[in-house]
């Protein structure tokens, strides 16, 4: 009987070292798995926002319809601003047409997409939020510029750039290139205040 006691307790330490070994692992891989933000753009997705380049129109119109269609009927009372609450991912939902192209905006967050290139999905994605874990208001330029591994070109903002930010004061951008990926910082005074991530190959007006 003893043997058998001393068996069973000889097992439990035994299971008990696999697992805490499993568990430093588990840890291990956590933090080999982190995807840094070159690797976020690659794939046209700002880690922030629900949808990524890409996605389908209909879902996204859909999901801030419904959205907004539900804090009207539970807040009857709230004054529609045009811009969307801090704490919610979107209360308004507008979606402007013009000759060619669509804007989808929530006050904080637009997507673009052209009428002909519908197919395809989001083109462009520009937002005044908290992007890449960079925030709008606070940080700086050479912050962002440290986070990646390649190096940004700087340029003044032009007119065609403006078409995707609110704001009218930008003057500089730091952009990014990803082969067919185009990532830009806008600045105002060294701060930022709008990234705007787009998928050249779907975007060309």
């Amino acid at each position: 009987m003893k043997k058998i006691v001393c068996m069973l307790l000889s097992l439990g330490i035994l299971f008990s070292f696999a697992g805490c070994k499993n568990n430093e692992g588990g840890q291990d891989n956590l933090g080999t798995s982190e995807t840094s933000v070159e690797e976020y753009a690659k794939k046209g997705q700002i880690p922030e926002q629900k949808f990524v380049l890409g996605a389908d129109i209909e879902t996204v119109k859909k999901y801030y319809s419904d959205f907004v269609s539900q804090y009207e009927q539970e807040n009857p009372n709230e004054e529609n601003t045009g811009h969307s609450h801090e704490e919610l991912e979107a209360y308004y939902f507008d979606v402007a047409e013009g000759e060619k192209t669509i804007r989808m905006d929530t006050g904080n967050t637009s997507f673009f997409y052209e009428k002909a290139k519908a197919d395809k999905g989001v083109s462009v994605i520009s937002t005044k939020e908290t992007a890449f874990g960079f925030v709008p208001g606070s940080t700086i330029k050479q912050e962002i510029e440290m986070a990646f591994t390649s190096k940004g070109t700087t340029l003044e903002a032009t007119a065609e750039d403006m078409y995707f930010v609110i704001q009218t004061d930008t003057s500089v951008i730091l952009r990014y290139t990803f082969e067919n990926i185009k990532l830009d910082f806008y600045f105002t005074d060294n701060i930022l205040m709008t990234t705007v991530i787009m998928n050249t190959q779907n975007w060309t007006v």
